[in-house]
């Protein structure tokens, strides 16, 4: 299992780990491009593309967390409900090798990659995932799972930013007022505990 500096061969601080603009040469730097190694293909886990197969991302671990995110932001910008946490390092651009990503900052209204930021298909729109400073929030509904149920490191557990809903959700996982730990607890109906 890998953690968030130094996996399957990057070596160095964790890319854009500051945030904003200041990384040069970001593209060619976890999570997008870099050197690919045989203990990075040998370890993935999961495969993720968007809606018409241009841009294509592996994930070489499990990941860290998974909630259903209940933010106006992610209601607006790209309505999957439920996001899964990875470490930066564990995740590369399997194809293309060239720019066709589109990033958007949701912080400055712009197409720009300033981090944290959201990232997707230059050719089909879909959206891919957010790329935070540390992280990469990917969405369960991108990824090329066989039918059924989704795996179990896959499924949610808990709700964030439950204060903005738009619906109840009856099903018992904690639920947070705001961010997990950082706010209040609710129950399903959104009362405080």
């Amino acid at each position: 299992m890998a953690d968030d500096e130094g996996s399957f061969g990057w070596c160095g601080p964790v890319p854009s780990h500051d945030g904003g603009t200041s990384e040069g040469d970001f593209i060619h730097k976890p999570p997008y491009a870099w050197t690919p190694n045989d203990a990075f293909a040998e370890n993935v886990v999961y495969r993720a593309r968007c809606y018409c197969g241009t841009v294509r991302f592996e994930f070489a671990a499990q990941p860290v967390t998974a909630k259903f995110c209940h933010c106006k932001v992610c209601q607006r910008l790209h309505g999957a409900p439920l996001a899964v946490l990875f470490h930066k390092t564990t995740v590369r651009m399997s194809s293309p090798t060239d720019t066709s990503l589109v990033f958007y900052s949701a912080t400055k209204h712009a197409r720009v990659h300033d981090v944290p930021c959201k990232v997707s298909c230059g050719e089909c729109g879909s959206h891919l995932f957010d790329e935070g400073r540390n992280m990469v929030l990917a969405f369960p509904s991108a990824f090329e799972l066989p039918p059924g149920p989704l795996p179990e490191p896959l499924r949610s557990q808990m709700h964030i930013c439950y204060g903005s809903r738009t619906a109840d959700v009856l099903d018992g996982l904690p639920k947070w007022s705001g961010l997990n730990g950082e706010s209040k607890r609710l129950d399903d109906q959104g009362m405080p505990l």
